[in-house]
C-alpha cells in the first residue's frame, strides 16, 4: 500500500467512521505523517481518543467513541497479526481505557 507516495507495508491507508447516533458512515485516508508516527493498532487509537474526546465527556455519552483499530498486519499470515484495540474513555476509570483482541481460527 502506498500513502502519500510511499510504501507502508499493510496498511488499508483508510479508516472507516460510523456515527451510530446519525448512522453517517465516511472513509478518511491516513497521513504518511499518522502512520510513521504511531505505527499500528494501540498508536492510532491513542492518536483517534486524545485528540477527538472532550476530557469532561461522560464516558457513556454518545460523544465519546468507541475505537476499533487494526495494525498494518492484519490480514496477513504473520503470527498474531488479526490483533486488534478497542480504545475509548472508560466507564470504569473515567480515564483511558483499550482493551486488545485476537481471533483464532481452529482448523
Amino acid at each position: 500500500m502506498k500513502i502519500e507516495g510511499k510504501e507502508v507495508g499493510g496498511y488499508a491507508g483508510k479508516t472507516l467512521r460510523i456515527n451510530l447516533s446519525t448512522s453517517g458512515v465516511r472513509e478518511e485516508e491516513l497521513t504518511l505523517q499518522e502512520v510513521e508516527e504511531f505505527i499500528g493498532r494501540a498508536g492510532l487509537a491513542t492518536k483517534f481518543v486524545c485528540e477527538e474526546v472532550n476530557p469532561r465527556v461522560d464516558p457513556l455519552d454518545p460523544q465519546n467513541p468507541l475505537v476499533f483499530m487494526t495494525g498494518p498486519l492484519t490480514g496477513t499470515f504473520v503470527p498474531t497479526s488479526s490483533r486488534f484495540t478497542v480504545a475509548a474513555k472508560s466507564p470504569l476509570t473515567d480515564g483511558w481505557g483499550e482493551s486488545h483482541l485476537t481471533q483464532t481460527n481452529a482448523c
